[in-house]
Order: C-alpha cells, then sequence, then structure tokens
C-alpha cells in the first residue's frame, strides 16, 4: 500500500473532526456529552476507591487477630414458626 492512503491521526485530521462534530451537533450538545463523560468518570473513581477501602479494611483483619474469622459458622438449619394447631390435624396427637 502506498504511503499515502495510510490514515495518520494527526492534528489536522484531529482538528477536522472536531469542527465537523460542532457542525453536526452543535456546541451545547457536545458540552452537555463532554459533562456526563465527566460525571460518569467521578463516579467511577470514586466507587473504585470505595472498593480499595473495603479491601484494605478487610485486609486488616488477619485469621492469626481474629480466630474466629478463620472458622466459618456451623450450618443451622432455618427455623419457622409451626402453625397453629389444628384439631384435625394428624401431626398434633
Amino acid at each position: 500500500m502506498a504511503p499515502e492512503l495510510i490514515l495518520i491521526a494527526n492534528e489536522m485530521t484531529i482538528l477536522i473532526i472536531v469542527i465537523l462534530a460542532l457542525v453536526l451537533f452543535g456546541g451545547s450538545r457536545i458540552a452537555g456529552v463532554g459533562k456526563g463523560a465527566g460525571r460518569a468518570i467521578r463516579e467511577f473513581k470514586e466507587e473504585t476507591k470505595s472498593l480499595d477501602g473495603d479491601k484494605k479494611e478487610e485486609g486488616a483483619e488477619t485469621p492469626a487477630a481474629n480466630p474466629s474469622a478463620a472458622t466459618p459458622p456451623a450450618a443451622t438449619p432455618p427455623v419457622s414458626n409451626p402453625p397453629a394447631a389444628n384439631p384435625t390435624d394428624s401431626r398434633s396427637e
């Protein structure tokens, strides 16, 4: 292939794309998209920081420091309230 046919993203092509976007969509719509993208990135960063904080808090509790964390609790069957006594119920005898 000829090197002239390869599209290279240089300053001129980026400028042309920006001008076309402004003409097609208008400045206010592009500003709204930028604002929404910035908000989404900010929320993503806050959530990843909170997840990192949760992992650090869990990592602080080592099994040696907390022996109850090393052994899982015994499985207990779910407790349900028995039905009210029914005189015709054969199980109540």
